[in-house]
């Protein structure tokens, strides 16, 4: 039924002109001409035998999309090609909207494709008619064709239908393709659609390389000029980036050369850095010449900077890596050796980890040493656990251990957890699971808070199991408060609690801090000091969150040693920025010893900023005068 429905639209109509050239088509039409039940693609042949059908020759059915698959990709767009030449302005509509319910192969997307391209050639209105009443989703699948096709044949009818283009991202995609087709004919007219329309944004600046690309592939050396005689800036940058490219892939030292020959400005640097961003990667010998060519250590090092050396793992092997190791010790010192010869080993770790292991084992302790070792220890977490976790038991000082569980830490959450946490459990080494644990817990509590929980809580190191805990309670607290706040009261040793809640909250106030505060206040009763600390912490991580709304809670704290807690921790963040109304909070404290150093703090930040409203503040204040004493010696003192 979909074949013959297909066909029914998309039949020819004998509007085929020689050599395969499209008539002048009518704007689209949605309504089928009368005549149109004569205009099928398939249907049986008018003969006595009506079980006989004929060959199916012209539309795009169900049925002939299946007969492409045993044909070549390429034979594949001739023959759709063919096809879509006999389809008039009002078939594409169905045709599109039938081929979506066979979504799903290489195929329909091949035929989406070509259908687009062929509707924006013959009735461009029409396509663009069409994708306002679809989806967003689906706009970008034509968006492409439309424009570029459209652009080629009137550019500015094409510019004119992307003024009320509400997407931003999709006005952009239209410009860029309206550009690009320009630039095939006219390049300069392309630079100035890229000018007034999309300058300023990164995407702009891309679409301005693309330009200028196009335009040096047949006049490389105009498009060269034209670059330069922009105006100074991130565009200008990306321009002669684009009208270098393909010289800098055929003679990369002699565009290099040409370009060095240029006075030096922030453009002329800044494309000189993209253009080397990945030179080692594409020819590490011309990488290699250029830089021995730079004639002081700074020019070396700038061009090492923003070599990409790491990139050489796609096209060397090992001996050769080993091999450029050694000729950087030639090229480069200090940090900047350090930071290549780790982006080298990290590319050997990842080509011959063994290799790799072995190079670390022959340096000398030390900073270099130890970003290798985190280099090798992060490619291998990507690649082996198991084997990063042995590499790591194997390393023989603590704080090259600890560094490169650090750096593992992370990616061993990507992986597998269960797998991960397994090796975790099993390792005798308490470094590694305090290290790792953190990651793995918040990964999986995530999504199944019991499993995670099950396997903290077996944990054979104390600290990791509290590490594990506070990770799982983070994510916990914010599914189910009520819950997380009962297994803290429940489950954690009393002496351990105030720390268990302060953890909770001081994550939970960065996350949710209107729901956290409204828990904190129902929170079960805890030692007194625990709880001023734990008041204290919360203000402290509520007021970088949002200084006001942590302020108007702590004005709404009752009387006591939590309140005071939290006004003295607002006193300190507050007088930063507003010394007096830190003053003012200072006289609220209850206790004495806290009220006193509040407002002597308080008072030396204002007196260094406003020496006047200092005096003002201390004779407002309602004090008694033994307090006021050493206040008004700081203002003795300041003049």
């Amino acid at each position: 039924m979909v074949g013959i429905a297909l066909g029914y639209w998309v039949a020819s109509t004998g509007g085929r002109s020689e050599a395969g050239a499209s008539p002048e088509l009518p704007a689209t039409n949605d309504a089928a001409p009368a005549n149109m039940e004569a205009s099928v693609s398939t249907g049986k042949v008018q003969s006595g035998d009506d079980s006989v059908q004929p060959e199916e020759t012209t539309g795009i059915s169900e049925a002939w999309l299946e007969s492409l698959e045993s044909k070549g990709s390429f034979e594949r767009f001739g023959m759709l090609h063919e096809r879509l030449k006999s389809v008039p302005p009002y078939g594409f509509k169905p045709l599109i909207e039938s081929l979506a319910g066979m979504a799903g192969t290489s195929l329909t997307w091949q035929a989406q494709s070509l259908i687009a391209a062929r509707w924006a050639e013959v009735d461009p209105q029409g396509l663009r008619q069409y994708m306002d009443t679809r989806p967003t989703n689906q706009q970008w699948v034509f968006i492409g064709a439309l424009y570029s096709t459209w652009a080629e044949k009137d550019p500015d009818a094409a510019l004119a239908a992307t003024r009320d283009m509400t997407n931003w991202n999709m006005r952009q995609n239209a410009l860029s393709s309206i550009a690009a087709a320009v630039a095939k004919k006219d390049p300069l007219r392309a630079v100035a659609i890229v000018q007034e329309h999309t300058t300023g944004s990164m995407h702009g600046d891309w679409v301005m390389r693309n330009v200028f690309e196009q335009w040096a592939k047949r006049d490389p050396d105009a498009a060269r000029q034209a670059a330069l005689a922009m105006k100074n800036g991130p565009a200008k940058s990306s321009a002669l980036a684009g009208a270098m490219g393909e010289w800098m892939a055929a003679e990369p030292m002699a565009a290099l050369t040409w370009l060095d020959s240029l006075p030096t400005d922030s453009v002329i640097h800044r494309a000189r850095e993209e253009l080397l961003s990945h030179l080692a990667s594409k020819d590490l010998n011309v990488a290699k010449q250029y830089i021995e060519s730079r004639a002081t250590p700074l020019s070396r090092k700038e061009a090492l900077e923003n070599m990409h050396l790491a990139n050489i793992i796609w096209s060397r092997d090992a001996e050769s890596i080993h091999e450029t190791i050694d000729w950087l010790g030639t090229v480069a010192k200090g940090q900047l050796y350090h930071r290549k010869v780790q982006e080298l080993v990290g590319a050997l770790a990842q080509a011959d980890p063994d290799s790799a292991i072995e190079f670390m084992q022959g340096m000398s302790p030390g900073e270099a040493r130890m970003g290798v070792i985190s280099s090798i220890a992060g490619k291998l977490s990507d690649q082996n656990p198991s084997q990063a976790l042995e590499f790591i038991s194997n390393l023989e000082y603590e704080d090259e251990r600890e560094r490169a569980l650090q750096r593992m830490s992370w990616r061993f959450a990507r992986n597998n957890v269960e797998t991960a946490s397994t090796l975790i459990s099993e390792s005798g080494d308490p470094l590694v699971q305090q290290q790792l644990v953190r990651g793995i817990a918040e990964e999986w509590s995530s999504y199944d808070t019991d499993a995670a929980l099950a396997w903290v809580e077996k944990l054979e190191d104390e600290q990791a199991r509290s590490n594990g805990l506070e990770a799982v309670l983070a994510n916990w607290v914010q599914k189910n408060p009520a819950e997380a706040m009962a297994y803290v009261e429940s489950s954690i040793d009393e002496a351990e609690q105030g720390n268990a809640y302060t953890n909770l909250f001081n994550q939970w106030i960065r996350e949710d801090a209107e729901t956290a505060i409204q828990y904190l206040e129902k929170m079960p009763e805890i030692p007194e000091e625990q709880q001023s600390r734990l008041f204290g912490n919360v203000t402290r991580n509520f007021f970088r969150q949002d200084p006001m709304a942590a302020s108007k809670w702590v004005e709404t704290l009752e009387a006591g040693p939590a309140r005071d807690q939290s006004v003295e921790v607002l006193v300190k963040n507050v007088s930063n920025s507003d010394p007096e109304a830190g003053f003012i909070w200072a006289q609220t404290l209850g206790d004495d010893g806290k009220r006193k150093r509040s407002l002597k703090q308080s008072l030396q930040q204002l007196v260094q900023r406003d020496p006047e409203a200092a005096k003002k503040a201390v004779d407002a204040a309602d004090l008694p005068e033994e307090e006021k004493k050493p206040l008004l010696e700081i203002l003795e003192d300041s003049k």
